[in-house]
């Protein structure tokens, strides 16, 4: 299936948040991977990455243009669903 110009809800994992000061190697306790939810129109997915963007124009025209381009790795995706409009 080709993923290509289609709104699409990804479930994804990132690496949590850095901790800005020090610690005592006693007082850190592991935060795990944050669970993410993303909705864009996919611009790329390939075997490396998805490439979304949450805002589009034209994209039945001959110029499709978008706004706010977030690259997720594919190693860090579990889901993907194509979202039907109406």
């Amino acid at each position: 299936m080709s993923w290509k110009h289609k709104l699409v809800y990804v479930e994804w994992v990132d690496a949590s948040q850095p901790v800005p000061e020090w610690q005592f190697f006693a007082d850190i306790t592991p935060d795990g991977n944050v669970h993410c939810k993303s909705v864009g129109w996919v611009h790329t997915y390939d075997k490396d990455m998805l490439m979304i963007l949450p805002a589009v124009v034209g994209l039945s025209g001959k110029h499709p243009s978008g706004m706010g381009t977030m690259t997720i790795p594919r190693s860090a995706i579990r889901s993907i669903k194509e979202i039907k409009l109406p």
